[in-house]
């Protein structure tokens, strides 16, 4: 039997096209597997990375009326696939809106955060460097949370994108590269948050770029949603998800 994963897209008004996870035939390419399927719905939003605009994006009703509609189309588990929207105002403030769209979609749910902070937990990290897209006041609000959740930010490299699109364009590759030139890099892994970031037919370039342990915030949306629904095993066998093969049963979110 098939199960299905929803991911709720925080839709601002840019190219969808541009963008993995707002797309059940690029997930499916890039991320498809034998039982295991994905569907994908909108929730509406203001553009830009202002602390503002995130909050706006945040907001639960939106995302809880797209994660319904998912859900009765069956979609087994929901992702809201979306960081930022999901951690500005804090961690307490990003499991409240988990708590608050569980109730309200009536199935499973976590969010581009809290998978990505529970992927660094399930693999053992303690410490982590951080490219950050976003500017420099939401980058230290994600910092912030990374922090309240147990993980030490050894470094942080901030790439002051102003929106989801500029966020897509990044050349990501090159710019692991670069920041592991700097020296700056000594956490166990590098995190890469903002689901407009594609990245997951990109992890093995991203770790050789970056000569250590690559964890990006789409390919922890896919595993924990997958994990959701006790489907997280076949994924292992798949290019973006072979670090989760040998997963330790450490604490998540």
């Amino acid at each position: 039997m098939q199960a299905q994963i929803g991911f709720v897209w925080p839709d601002t008004g840019d190219a969808l096209e541009r963008f993995e996870m707002a797309s059940s035939a690029a997930l499916t390419r890039a991320a498809g597997c034998a039982g295991l399927s994905y569907s994908v719905g909108s929730s509406k939003g203001p553009a830009g990375h202002s602390v503002e605009a995130l909050k706006g994006v945040g907001e639960v009703d939106s995302i809880a009326e797209a994660g319904a509609h998912l859900s009765d189309q069956g979609a087994q588990a929901v992702v809201w696939a979306c960081t930022s929207g999901s951690f500005i105002g804090g961690l307490e403030w990003s499991l409240q809106q988990r708590r608050s769209l569980r109730r309200q979609i009536g199935c499973p749910v976590t969010s581009g955060t809290l998978a990505l902070i529970s992927a660094a937990l399930r693999l053992g990290f303690q410490t982590v460097d951080v490219l950050s897209p976003y500017p420099e006041d939401v980058s230290e609000i994600f910092r912030s949370c990374l922090r309240d959740a147990g993980l030490k930010v050894a470094s942080m490299r901030m790439l002051h994108s102003p929106g989801a699109t500029a966020s897509a364009n990044l050349p990501l590759t090159e710019e692991c590269r670069r920041y592991a030139e700097t020296g700056r890099l000594k956490g166990g892994a590098l995190l890469i948050p903002d689901t407009a970031v594609n990245s997951l037919t990109l992890i093995g370039e991203l770790e050789a770029a970056a000569g250590q342990p690559v964890l990006t915030v789409n390919q922890a949306c896919v595993f924990e949603g997958a994990a959701l629904i006790g489907r997280a095993a076949p994924l292992t066998r798949l290019p973006p998800f072979h670090r989760f093969q040998t997963c330790p049963e450490g604490k998540i979110l």
